[in-house]
């Protein structure tokens, strides 16, 4: 967060997520009061002005304490923007100010007392420098000369706010060209992610897609010019892939939203990606760009990842859900766990994950929301800053002493609850706390949305699909006839209990096809009776035709913008 930026007045180097000197949870405030100073802090911004660099460097001040004590404070943050634009702020709403100065003042008495503690002390330090700048005539400023807050790390030095003097300098032209070599901050790094994958189908034989969380192994290097190969650009190549430049439109758009982030690239750089196997250009296409975003990052800036990541990377930096999202997620139950960042889009599955009885999957993974390229960097980072640390600090002492102790009972303990609470207020894109908290508050929602009640059908159904799409459909066996009634029926009978009756239609609409495969098994069964052949032949095509019918409304309903590759039919 801590790039400069052009202000109409001069340059405007914004905060930095930490280290923020004190900690929110131990400050002797209840969270009401901290959102009031928050929002009376963000009020008389327009009171410091931008024209010197000093004055900039309080509003950097302001706005950074600000949402260290609200990070939910939308206007702060809009604000920071502004400035950082260029654009004038709007005038100081005198009729608000003088109680605003006057709060901060009276906070400052309470919280400069040792009865406040060393947190207390430490943001009344830095309220201080704020207050004396936005109220420089109050008795209490008189005296204020210099900063007493601890900002180094977290505001920017004086400087960054001051122009930069630009000294011609005569060109000098070196005896004989040098080149230099290439450097990589970091060589490689691992990330994991949902994705396709071809395996064995023990129902019906052949291969099958199925979805799997797949670790993906980067390794940085300097390439040589090949045939159709630009070395000057930088790019991911996938191994272990028969079309290694399949993905190439897809990596020039993750290197110019890298690029447009900040991110500098050594000439010909490549970052080579293992996805543990093949990857599936037709089934994956271009669902790998937020783990290749991450690790060619890691590359270039050293910062390590340690996350599972899903998403698509735009061009503009945007971080948005993949196709199949909800399958993706689903596919993550049996992941490795740990940290899971996830689209800000992602939001409404979360409630969604609740409805399928699955609270403890907020326990294995730390769900934490991104919005852009950015944060997806920085929150998929081993060693987080600022406020992310923190609240992670505290998640995982949350959840090391959950013990044995089923998730949901856990989750509903008054003091558990509270430390979710504080987690969810000070971090609002923690949605492991806020979702743990919701589960806890006895709140969960009951019913399925219906795209993803038609995605859970879709998978139930899957085994039917097999078995229509299978060449020895033409003389199919019986027992095989009945294994996979008997993978699918279960799978659709226990997300009943999930729908709303507005959505009825649909498991309604599944039985229906379960009713064409076990007339299916009686015809298999009287096949060499007098015309049993015939009778098995139409109960084969009603089957067939039942399930494309039906898998064309659920592909409707999920809203899909891609099939797997021949599966058109599945």
């Amino acid at each position: 967060m801590s790039a400069a930026l052009a202000c109409a007045a001069g340059p405007f180097a914004a905060p930095a997520e930490g280290p923020v000197p004190f900690r929110r949870d131990r400050v002797p405030l209840d969270v009401g009061t901290m959102t009031g100073l928050s929002r009376e802090l963000t009020l008389l911004v327009p009171a410091l002005g931008t024209e010197e660099p000093a004055d900039r460097r309080r509003i950097a001040q302001a706005l950074a304490l600000a949402l260290a004590l609200d990070p939910a404070n939308r206007e702060a943050r809009e604000l920071l923007a502004t400035v950082g634009a260029g654009r004038e702020l709007d005038p100081l709403d005198d009729s608000k100010a003088e109680d605003a100065r006057a709060g901060l003042w009276k906070l400052l008495e309470w919280l400069g007392s040792t009865e406040a503690g060393q947190d207390g002390q430490a943001l009344a330090a830095c309220l201080l420098d704020v207050a004396a700048a936005v109220d420089p005539f109050h008795e209490n400023a008189r005296d204020h000369k210099q900063d007493g807050g601890a900002w180094n790390g977290w505001i920017p030095a004086l400087a960054s706010y001051q122009p930069k003097e630009v000294t011609p300098v005569e060109p000098l032209i070196p005896d004989t060209p040098k080149t230099t070599a290439p450097v990589f901050a970091r060589t490689q790094a691992t990330v994991t992610t949902p994705l396709w994958m071809l395996e064995k189908d023990a129902l019906n034989g052949g291969d099958h897609y199925v979805m799997r969380p797949r670790v993906i192994n980067m390794r940085a290097a300097i390439s040589q010019r090949e045939n159709g190969d630009d070395a000057n650009g930088f790019r991911f190549i996938l191994q272990n892939t028969q079309n290694h430049r399949a993905q190439d439109r897809t990596s020039d758009t993750v290197t110019k939203a890298l690029k447009a982030m900040g991110d500098t690239f050594p000439t010909g750089g490549r970052a080579n990606l293992d996805c543990s196997g093949d990857y599936l250009v037709d089934a994956n296409r271009k669902s790998i760009s937020a783990a290749a975003a991450v690790l060619m990052d890691a590359a270039v800036s050293g910062r390590e990842p340690h996350a599972t990541v899903m998403g698509v990377i735009g061009e503009d930096g945007s971080f948005k859900l993949p196709t199949r999202a909800w399958d993706r997620l689903r596919a993550l139950s049996n992941g490795p766990g740990g940290r899971l960042v996830l689209p800000r889009e992602a939001e409404p599955m979360m409630s969604a994950i609740l409805v399928m009885e699955d609270p403890a999957f907020f326990m294995k993974y730390e769900v934490i929301l991104a919005g852009s390229l950015k944060e997806l960097v920085e929150r998929s980072a081993k060693e987080s800053q600022g406020t992310l640390a923190d609240v992670s600090a505290r998640f995982a002492e949350v959840r090391s002493k959950q013990g044995t102790m089923a998730v949901g009972q856990y989750a509903a303990n008054r003091f558990v609850r509270q430390r979710l609470t504080d987690i969810a207020q000070a971090y609002p894109d923690h949605a492991s706390a806020r979702m743990l908290d919701l589960q806890g508050a006895g709140k969960r929602p009951t019913w399925l949305p219906r795209p993803y009640l038609a995605s859970e059908i879709r998978r139930a159904m899957e085994p039917i699909g097999g078995m229509v799409t299978n060449q020895g459909f033409q003389n199919i066996d019986v027992d095989t006839i009945e294994k996979v009634l008997e993978a699918s029926r279960p799978a659709l009978e226990s997300l009943e209990r999930y729908v709303d009756m507005r959505d009825r239609d649909l498991t309604a609409h599944g039985k229906d096809v379960l009713t064409a495969v076990r007339n299916l098994i009686k015809a298999r069964r009287t096949r060499d009776e007098d015309n049993g052949y015939q009778r098995f032949q139409t109960a084969r095509d009603a089957v067939k035709g039942a399930y494309e019918s039906f898998k064309r409304e659920l592909d409707a309903v999920t809203a899909e913008e891609e099939a797997l590759p021949g599966s058109e039919n599945r």
